[in-house]
């Protein structure tokens, strides 16, 4: 099917439906209906009943990359204007995607073929691992509120100025792609902006060229120079013959799970000046989160030292980020019913050593958190699905930082470790928090993997110690930005609910907390700073005569 589609015109088309189901606010099975009636029109109807009767998913993200990497390797190379696809290309693309959905079934089963019967929890954990990371609906709202509050906000404290292992972020980041940084992270809040307008429609935008990014126009009261605009697309964007190239020395396995090439350039340059998002998601975490892989991988081409300086000072921007979005949180809860305590150090036998990042006392409870800016390998674990990559990731991110926390458990119950006046005898329950820059995909046979590791090392086994929770940023942004409650009451109602090895702390909070009508203040004046002040910069106009005009 896939030879005998339209090039241009068909990719464009498989983006819209991509732009869909990242963005539309609509309920889930009407918009897989509406998607089946674009390029399954014969069959509509027994769609209609199978949707009904089952939470199937026909169509998602990363079906739908496939067949756009298939229509870039496979397809005509006819350089029509571009405009809508005829029924019969549209019938095409929709026997394309069931047909990559039977390829994807048949991968997981000669996968699951190849397992040994004493290993096959742990190999399906894996499996399940790697596909739902690639499959997970990432939470990109505050993303590049957090990306600018962290390294053109935080990194700028007086403190950490001082420190020997400061890094000028800014610096490094205009030597690496030759656009500063605050540039390139309000391009993201200006593309938000921009595309907001479209994703609160019930359906697909009746404008065929909604999705198209024109730069000249979108971006004609800018205030950035004409050659900066220029070089930020360049820098996000790659044109058809560059992805080809890119993405046929790509195996069986990279086909259907690595979009790493789609991750770094999602922007496909077309004729005419004309932009197309691969897929929105992407875009918004290459400008986000990718300012880190941005200057990660820099630094590690560059120099060792730097490159090992750049984590450690990373590391340290997102422990105090962690330690000021739990300090707004906390603000629910009376001060005089808990302690806390960052960052101790303190001696075992003249050995000195540190207490675990934040450890909060609540009652006859002791929350112990360990805060990770580590990732997981972005080519060889979520790419290439490497075991021995993921392996040393699950090391570094979980397995790492549990044995600290086991550590200072012990070291506590032992009284090396004085947290004020408390009575270590006292504590009942023992809660270790890992809180992660991203987040960890949750399913049972994942966390059961986890699980085996710390019972295979002793960790956590005592019955005082609760299970392991696995939090990340977004989690605590969506506590503290949507709910009015009690951190400790939310956390051990999460730690406590049978869907918990299920359920991301965020999920679960939008399961069973009604949202507030508004942001917190703390977030909404972040927010409403990095937005003006970006708004500004690329249109000319704050935020808010902008929304005027739209209305």
């Amino acid at each position: 099917m896939v030879p005998h589609l339209d090039l241009n015109n068909s990719i464009i088309f498989v983006t819209k439906i991509i732009w869909g189901l990242d963005t539309l606010k609509a309920d889930f099975a009407q918009l897989q209906l509406e998607i089946a009636g674009f390029v399954l029109e014969k069959y509509v109807d027994k769609i209609r009943i199978v949707l009904q009767n089952s939470s199937s998913i026909i169509f998602f993200q990363a079906q739908l990359l496939i067949l756009v990497k298939l229509i870039i390797l496979h397809s005509q190379r006819r350089q029509g204007p571009l405009g809508d696809v005829l029924p019969e290309q549209m019938n095409k693309i929709g026997l394309s995607l069931l047909g990559i959905s039977d390829e994807i079934s048949r991968q997981h089963k000669f996968t699951s073929t190849q397992f040994e019967k004493d290993d096959v929890v742990d190999e399906v954990a894996k499996e399940l691992f790697l596909t739902a990371f690639h499959l997970k609906s990432p939470r990109l709202g505050f993303s590049v509120v957090r990306a600018t509050h962290l390294y053109l906000n935080i990194a700028k404290q007086p403190l950490l100025m001082k420190e020997s292992d400061y890094l000028d972020f800014e610096k490094v980041f205009l030597e690496a792609i030759g656009v500063g940084l605050k540039e390139f992270l309000s391009f993201g809040v200006g593309i938000i902006v921009h595309y907001t307008k479209f994703s609160s429609k019930p359906s697909f935008p009746e404008n065929p060229r909604f999705i198209f990014l024109e730069p000249t126009t979108l971006f004609r009261d800018s205030q950035v120079s004409p050659d900066i605009l220029t070089r930020i697309f360049s820098v996000l964007s790659d044109d058809l013959e560059g992805f080809e190239k890119r993405l046929k020395g790509q195996t069986r396995r990279e086909l259907t799970h690595d979009f790493l090439d789609f991750k770094t350039t999602p922007l496909l340059k077309l004729e005419n000046g004309l932009y197309l998002p691969l897929s929105l998601t992407f875009l918004l975490e290459r400008i986000t989160t990718g300012a880190y892989w941005i200057i990660f991988d820099y630094l590690k081409k560059k120099s060792k030292a730097e490159h090992d300086k750049f984590m450690g000072f990373h590391g340290k921007l997102f422990q105090i980020y962690i330690e000021e979005i739990m300090k707004e949180i906390l603000k629910r809860t009376p001060a005089s019913s808990f302690d806390i305590h960052v960052d101790i150090l303190y001696e075992v036998k003249k050995e000195e050593h540190r207490s675990t990042d934040l450890i909060i006392r609540k009652g006859d409870a002791l929350f112990l958190f360990e805060v990770s800016a580590t990732r997981l390998q972005a080519k060889r674990t979520t790419g290439q699905g490497e075991e021995e990559s993921l392996t040393n990731d699950i090391e570094k991110i979980v397995l790492h930082n549990a044995r600290t926390m086991q550590k200072c458990i012990s070291n506590i119950k032992q009284g090396y470790l004085q947290l004020g006046n408390l009575d270590a005898s006292k504590i009942k329950t023992f809660y270790p928090i890992i809180v992660t820059l991203e987040g960890l995909p949750r399913h049972p046979a994942v966390q059961m993997f986890i699980s085996k590791k710390l019972r295979e090392e002793d960790v956590f086994v005592s019955q005082d110690i609760a299970p392991l929770a696995l939090i990340d940023a977004s989690d605590l942004e969506e506590v503290e930005g949507y709910t009015q409650d009690d951190f400790f009451q939310i956390f051990l109602s999460w730690i406590k609910d049978n869907l918990f090895d299920q359920y991301s702390l965020a999920d679960f909070v939008k399961r069973k907390y009604p949202p507030i009508d508004l942001r917190s203040d703390w977030q909404k004046g972040i927010t409403d700073q990095i937005f003006n002040e970006s708004t500004m910069l690329f249109f000319g106009k704050p935020l808010p005569s902008l929304e005027n005009k739209a209305n």
